[in-house]
């Protein structure tokens, strides 16, 4: 709250977005940062779907799948109009809103409509937007021109096609992963108690000369009190990844989504601003993280349990998500009640706080990486250290 200093004075403030803040409060330190090409890419998708609300029709690993399939389509990334609604609206079923994923989508302008037409010089399919409709037509691959099949109409199928951000192949560039991260933070972790969340896209810090590392997100997340301060703001650093695997070119070059390249970079991070939380997400099933992947990021989750009485705090807690929480439709708690099992028995512990990063990450180093709970593991230190 900002008080005039005279009467029928006025204050002008220049409001930033998110990446433009954190990257003027990173210049602070010394440290010059750039939105990074993913980054842009993930700016362009949360800002094009309207938000997280319209991030949440991304929320399903199917929808996905689809548009990313129609992404690697030769030529003409384009699909029969009613073939699109009818595997969007199945692989909805079950959603709480299942009609809204194809709506939002379609209203948002992640697809466009267009007509599919046939070339008669060449017998080449081309996709024309309902601009570019006229007597007349260039063929996108032989370039040369002819008219429109006002004789035989069956040369004609009207179809979407990916536009801007959602037409990248490879999951948007990873832009899918990053956004569905960011809305975890924003409205799945807990929503009983909404966070004040600042976000910024991919960048690219300089550290230092000649060391560039890259944060597929920067949040700054602060947990609110009823009738108290609210709680100091975190520094939130991510490293998101999509299905890696999932297509057979990747599968012939990469089996795990998180390498040791990775997990360094974070770690760099982490030495940097002491203290920050790590996030490790991907959109793949628990059951298919590896066993390499768990050990890497096991081992700096484990780095970062350490206590540092300087700061009072762990060096850098790491949490890992999966596509059970980036895929999560409307909340963390209900979707791990649903899953039953060892998740829903985290739920069972007296008062758990879900938006505390620092009890968050602990439940996830011991649901994904293996790990005892950070007080068995403290408590196994300290007997080890006694015994010595």
């Amino acid at each position: 709250m900002v008080f005039p200093e005279f009467k029928n004075s006025f204050e002008l403030w220049n409001i930033f977005d998110g990446t433009t803040a954190i990257a003027k409060w990173l210049k602070i330190y010394g440290i010059e940062a750039e939105i990074s090409d993913a980054g842009k890419v993930t700016q362009q998708i949360i800002q094009g779907l309207g938000g997280f609300y319209g991030v949440a029709s991304l929320a399903n690993s199917e929808i996905v799948k689809i548009l990313n399939k129609i992404s690697r389509t030769p030529i003409s990334p384009s699909v029969q109009h009613q073939k699109l609604k009818h595997e969007i609206n199945n692989a909805s079923k079950g959603d709480i809103f299942p009609c809204r994923n194809f709506e939002m989508l379609v209203e948002r302008h992640a697809v466009e409509l267009g007509l599919k037409l046939q070339c008669t010089k060449c017998s080449s399919w081309s996709w024309y937007s309902l601009r570019q409709l006229d007597e007349k037509l260039q063929c996108s691959l032989c370039l040369r021109e002819f008219g429109f099949p006002i004789v035989d109409p069956h040369l004609s199928t009207w179809s979407y096609r990916l536009i801007g951000p959602f037409a990248i192949p490879n999951y948007a560039n990873g832009g899918y992963a990053s956004s569905l991260s960011i809305r975890f933070f924003a409205n799945i972790l807990d929503i009983n108690v909404e966070p004040k969340l600042t976000w910024s896209a991919g960048q690219i810090l300089n550290l230092s000369p000649g060391v560039k590392v890259e944060a597929d997100f920067i949040l700054w997340y602060q947990r609110k009190r009823h009738l108290e301060t609210d709680y100091p703001t975190e520094l939130i650093f991510g490293e998101a990844k999509s299905f890696r695997g999932e297509n057979v070119e990747e599968k012939k070059f990469i089996k795990d989504a998180f390498q040791q390249d990775d997990v360094d970079r974070m770690k760099k991070l982490a030495i940097r601003f002491p203290g920050s939380v790590l996030v490790f997400a991907t959109m793949k099933h628990p059951n298919e993280l590896s066993p390499n992947e768990i050990y890497r990021i096991a081992k700096l989750a484990a780095w970062g349990r350490e206590f540092v009485k300087e700061r009072n705090q762990t060096r850098a807690p790491v949490i890992m998500l999966t596509g059970m929480e980036l895929f999560a439709s409307h909340s963390l708690r209900e979707t791990w009640r649903k899953a039953g099992g060892k998740h829903a028995r985290m739920l069972e512990l007296a008062g758990i706080e879900l938006d505390s990063l620092r009890v968050f990450a602990d439940l996830t180093q011991q649901l994904y990486l293996g790990m005892p709970s950070y007080f068995e593991w403290l408590e196994a230190k300290r007997k080890k250290k006694r015994t010595k």
